[in-house]
């Protein structure tokens, strides 16, 4: 069986059937130890190579393929949403608006804040298919893989907008189509692995959720105003 490159925590203590190496820390981990969580990290990387599409690409459509996924990781990128927040939050006009982006910016900061730390507890590497370089990186942190920091916001921010919608509505499928390809992208350029990437949506939900329950302490701090 080939080798793959499994990066997971020392403290999950999670090996592989080849004699791969644990990245973590350079921990080299016991073939005797056959674990649930052993058999998930190996067909997480495993499938994860399959679908790396446009990680590497070499022409034709897996170079269009590319190009997509940038255009959908630049539109996913938190620096775009602190800018469109802040720009959103200055020209508003009327209260409303202005709830919308000082709800927004809550959202980014909590998933900052739930993302951030995981990453460095976890320190997961990311996958080693893809050859291009991260756009937009400011710091270590976004070095490491787990969990995906694009797909938590994509559904976080998709969550916000759908909820004024009809559940048929245009909005509703325009912003899931943005939510969904954003996630997808990231495995397919080889940024993530599925797990990583599954893991960020249950955060963007979770973040949702966090944003939902602080709305009251923002209106008796006077942050969010009656529309």
């Amino acid at each position: 069986m080939n080798n793959f490159n499994i990066c997971v925590p020392e403290v999950l203590k999670v090996t592989y059937w080849s004699d791969a190496t644990d990245q973590f820390k350079g921990v080299r981990l016991s073939r005797n130890k056959r674990t649930l969580l052993q058999a998930l990290f190996y067909y997480d990387d495993l499938w994860t190579r399959r679908l790396c599409l446009c990680g590497n690409p070499t022409g034709g459509w897996q170079l269009l393929l590319r190009i997509l996924c940038l255009l959908l990781e630049i539109s996913g990128h938190g620096i775009i949403w602190f800018i469109y927040t802040a720009m959103k939050y200055f020209i508003a006009s009327n209260t409303e608006a202005r709830n919308e982006a000082i709800i927004l910016g809550v959202i980014l900061l909590l998933d900052i804040a739930l993302i951030a730390p995981i990453k460095v507890i976890f320190r997961r590497k990311r996958p080693d298919v893809d050859t291009g370089r991260m756009l937009g990186t400011v710091s270590r942190i976004d070095e490491y893989a787990f969990p995906s920091g694009h797909a938590s916001r994509a559904v976080a921010i998709t969550l916000m907008y759908l909820a004024p919608f009809d559940f048929l509505s245009t909005s509703t499928l325009l912003w899931a189509t943005w939510a969904m390809t954003v996630c997808i992208s990231r495995v397919f350029l080889g940024r993530h692995h599925l797990i990583d990437v599954l893991a960020g949506m249950i955060l963007g939900v979770t973040v949702y959720y966090l944003q939902f329950m602080s709305q009251p302490l923002l209106h008796t701090m006077y942050l969010l105003g009656n529309s």
